[in-house]
Order: C-alpha cells, then sequence, then structure tokens
C-alpha cells in the first residue's frame, strides 16, 4: 500500500478561510539554519497548506498569523495553465493540526486540550509488509 503523509512544523504566514466550502488556506514558513564554509544561512521554504471541515474550523478559533504550528497530512499535486504555460503546485492536504508555540513566546510549547483538536486521521493499519 503507498504512503502520502507528510509532517511539517513551522510559522504560520497567512489564514484564509472559505466559509462557504468549509475550508481553510494557511501558508506556512519552514526554516533551517545552519553553516556553511563559517558563514551562517538561513533557508525559509513556504509552503501552501488546506484544512477541511473540523480541522478548518478549529484552526480559525486557535491559530494565529506567526504561531507555530505542526501540521500533519498528505501532499496533493495540481497542475494549472497560466500565460499559455502548464504549471503545477503542490499543497499539503492537512488533516491535524497542533499549535506549538504561540507568537512571541520564544522556545515555548503550548499546552493543547486533545478534545477540541478535531483528529479527522483515518486509522492507519500496520502494515507488516512495509520495508522499513
Amino acid at each position: 500500500m503507498p504512503v502520502n503523509q507528510v509532517m511539517i512544523e513551522g510559522t504560520v504566514g497567512s489564514l484564509k478561510p472559505n466559509e462557504k466550502n468549509n475550508y481553510v488556506y494557511m501558508s506556512l514558513a519552514h526554516d533551517r539554519k545552519y553553516k556553511q564554509n563559517n558563514k551562517k544561512v538561513e533557508e525559509v521554504h513556504w509552503f501552501n497548506i488546506a484544512l477541511f471541515n473540523g480541522a478548518a474550523e478549529w484552526a480559525m478559533k486557535n491559530v494565529r498569523v506567526g504561531d507555530r504550528v505542526l501540521i500533519m497530512g498528505r501532499l496533493l499535486t495540481d497542475s494549472y495553465e497560466k500565460d499559455g504555460e502548464q504549471r503545477s503546485t503542490v499543497r499539503i492536504i492537512a488533516n491535524v493540526i497542533r499549535v506549538t508555540a504561540r507568537k512571541g513566546d520564544k522556545n515555548q510549547e503550548l499546552e493543547v486540550n486533545e478534545d477540541e483538536i478535531p483528529d479527522e486521521t483515518p486509522e492507519v493499519n500496520k502494515a507488516k509488509d512495509v520495508p522499513f
């Protein structure tokens, strides 16, 4: 059975609700810091996240721009045409979201009531034939 599962933690850049279709579009910045040739290097990668139903409702009530969040979900590739050119984009369809730190809190984990967080992750069978 193929696996399409992703987990990423980053900083919320934007939250755009669509109440009509009950989903939220979120941009998430993931930063990486390292040294290369004795110089500090910082990379920032942006990810497009889509949350639906209960996860979307929870995010709109509890997540703010600048918060650090943990996202779990699956990858979805979309293709489209712009200016006569075929393009594609990869998006994360999130089914779990956790706030790990509030904006302004330095290295502090946020206590989250597990009962308030919708976990729409389907039950995954623990396959015995997975090679890793």
